[in-house]
């Protein structure tokens, strides 16, 4: 056979690096040896030659033959060898910081496959599609990153995990816009609007209350027949994350400059209210008092107590 001289010298580097970089799992083999990857990477450079193939062309197909064969399991068809042989090329190139050749991995993958499937792979991944470019540069180089500023909130996948429609990677937030949804009764929504204010108490920052506005409110009820609404918190000194247990109250109304206490220092006797406060003895005794408007947290007292006055709350 006369061989052209380029493909002589190409042959020879070819085959050294299949002779030294190349490992072959079915070592005893008769038939799919080192000997015959040489004779198909002889004919690979043979055909880039006579079509013209570059040498970035030429060089695919021979580095595919120089792997083609080399995870065999046995002599027969051994469907899925091509793809094993794939695998261990991309584990190759990782391993010597050799640039991946996309090409190469379905020219293996397929080689003894049927051509349909072989053809079908390989117009998907090289698809003039944007969406199919998309994931080949992700496959390339497997990096995602966030299209805005901020931390991540929540990871939904581990290693090893297959990503499914629906399911985001993970969850980016800004903590500089923090949100609360919370339900409300059927007998309360309707008095609940968009731009109320609301006060928030977190059990992580037990002695601070955080500010809000409500800034949505959907009329389609959930599964407890309770209505979503949104708050947008307040910035304050405190860092508030995601899961931390928190209890809100919309402000329907709300007066000023009046004299508050505490429910829990307010006991309930007779339908009548009353506190416990010192006599001039210093002996506890019950005082009883008016409240007025109350959040559930804290009254208005009407009557019955002063500014500055002590009141004794008993554990």
């Amino acid at each position: 056979m006369n061989i052209p001289a380029l493909v002589r010298e190409r042959y020879k580097i070819w085959s050294r690096f299949l002779t030294k970089q190349v490992g072959f799992s079915l070592q005893h083999s008769q038939q799919h040896t080192k000997e015959h990857c040489a004779r198909v990477l002889l004919f690979c450079l043979l055909f880039a030659q006579r079509e013209n193939l570059s040498e970035q062309d030429a060089d695919a197909l021979a580095m595919a033959a120089c792997f083609h064969d080399s995870r065999r399991i046995n002599d027969g068809l051994d469907i899925g060898h091509g793809h094993r042989a794939a695998k261990y090329y991309c584990t190759w190139c990782a391993e010597h910081e050799y640039v991946l050749d996309a090409r190469v991995v379905f020219i293996m993958a397929y080689h003894e496959q049927n051509d349909k499937l072989g053809e079908a792979a390989l117009r998907r991944e090289f698809s003039d599609d944007p969406n199919v470019k998309r994931l080949q540069a992700l496959s390339q180089n497997p990096t995602i990153y966030a299209q805005l500023d901020g931390i991540v909130t929540a990871l939904n996948y581990k290693a090893g995990d297959t990503v499914v429609d629906g399911k985001p990677l993970c969850i980016v937030g800004e903590f500089d816009e923090i949100t609360m949804t919370v339900p409300i009764s059927a007998s309360d929504i309707g008095s609940v609007s968009v731009g109320q204010k609301v006060n928030l108490y977190v059990d992580a920052y037990a002695e601070q209350t955080f500010t809000g506005t409500v800034t949505e409110r959907l009329l389609v009820a959930n599964d407890n027949g309770e209505y979503p609404v949104t708050i947008s918190i307040d910035p304050g000194g405190q860092m508030l994350l995601p899961g931390m247990k928190a209890y809100s109250t919309i402000i329907l109304k709300e007066k000023t400059d009046v004299l508050t206490l505490s429910n829990k220092a307010i006991t309930l006797e007779n339908g009548r209210q009353y506190v416990l406060v010192r006599d001039e003895n210093g002996d506890l005794v019950q005082k009883q008092i008016v409240t007025g408007f109350s959040d559930g947290r804290v009254s208005e007292i009407l009557n019955g107590l002063s500014e500055h006055e002590v009141v004794i709350v008993q554990e």
